[in-house]
């Protein structure tokens, strides 16, 4: 019994073995087959690409982009180093400073006569010579001494005025100046832009329209 179950274990490993050994070159040969598809593959693909980064037909149809050369003015240094522009702005600033000065001096007397004014009544009420006839008339005039003083500074303002209009032709007159000596030197510099720094502002100004893509801007947000 023993020796049947040995010999039929014997004969089955043998058959294993028999399809094995045919069966097994076929496995390496797929093997192999799927290496080389992978290797082709591999190929295919690294030259593909290479040839994508190295095709640049698809910048055929954008512009080259132009480089823009860029100026900067400081306009406060310019005005303090002209004489020209720099006794106009001088005179405007002093005029300007008068004015403050009188708008101040207005607001600090009446504010002298106003506390003045309540001691003198406080001091009368404390020694009992204040009654409410005197109380009002006093508090009347103090409320006329302030819209006098209201009114002065209104009448400066026509001064305030004048002073703003002539504060606009002195910067017309800045700009003009600046622009002219801008024409000048740009014939040889060739700037595409000019930062203009003015106080605590700072703006751009285009001297060509090669960079406008204004234009272009408005297709694509109306196609959009």
């Amino acid at each position: 019994m023993k020796n049947n179950v040995i010999i039929g274990i014997l004969t089955l490993a043998i058959i294993v073995l028999y399809i094995l050994q045919f069966s097994s070159p076929k496995i390496q040969n797929n093997t192999i087959e799927n290496k080389e598809e992978g290797s082709d593959s591999l190929k295919t693909d690294s030259s593909a690409v290479l040839v994508s980064v190295l095709d640049n037909s698809y910048l055929d149809s954008l512009k080259e982009a132009d480089y823009s050369r860029i100026g900067f003015i400081n306009m406060f240094k310019v005005v303090s180093e002209c004489p020209e522009l720099k006794k106009d702005i001088e005179l405007l600033e002093k005029q300007q400073l008068s004015l403050q000065r009188q708008e101040t001096q207005i607001y600090k007397d009446f504010e002298a006569y106003r506390i003045k004014k309540e001691q003198e009544l406080k001091s009368m009420q404390e020694k009992g010579l204040l009654d409410q006839m005197t109380y009002q008339m006093e508090l009347k005039q103090m409320q006329q001494k302030q819209v006098e003083a209201e009114q002065k500074v209104l009448n400066l303002k026509p001064k305030a005025e004048k002073l703003q209009k002539a504060q606009l032709k002195i910067t017309e007159k800045r700009n003009n100046t600046v622009q002219k000596a801008l024409d000048k030197i740009n014939k040889k510099l060739q700037l595409d832009f000019v930062l203009v720094q003015d106080g605590m502002n700072t703006s751009v100004f285009p001297l060509n329209a090669k960079n406008d893509i204004t234009d272009q801007i408005i297709l694509v947000v109306n196609n959009h």
